[in-house]
């Protein structure tokens, strides 16, 4: 993930993110982490907030400015988290993270983010869920 001209993030399901330099041609830091990560987005108005989904329905908050952990909110949903969106429309005070079985939960683009919603599987057939 490109997060400016001289840096870019990496993570992978060794547990590990990891933030390269350009100019070093390596490795600038690294995040350890203790589940798998396999989704990550930058957001906040200042595009200084990294969320990464993490293990189980997981997602760890980092910033980027200080390049430390801000936040670990568990149980953000049942299943992993498969796509976090930062919301650009609405100034990225706010992303998406959506987990594999469809369900899409908004939340606060911030240090400590709060769940705003929840959209039930997104994904299903509109028919199959009208009422009989």
């Amino acid at each position: 993930m490109y997060i400016n001209e001289t840096e870019f993030l990496t993570s992978s399901l060794d547990m590990s993110l990891k933030l390269w330099d350009k100019y070093l041609q390596g490795t600038a830091y690294t995040f350890e982490t203790h589940e798998p990560l396999h989704s990550l987005a930058v957001t906040g108005e200042r595009s200084d907030i990294l969320v990464g989904g993490l293990g189980q329905g997981n997602f760890v908050v980092y910033g980027l400015t200080n390049k430390n952990q801000l936040d670990i909110f568990q149980l953000a949903h049942g299943e992993p988290i498969s796509q976090i969106v930062s919301l650009s429309k609405l100034k990225n005070k706010y992303f998406a993270t959506r987990c594999v079985e469809g369900h899409v939960n908004i939340w606060s683009a911030t240090n400590h983010p709060d769940r705003l919603f929840t959209l039930f599987n997104i994904d299903a057939d509109e028919e199959a869920l009208a009422p009989l």
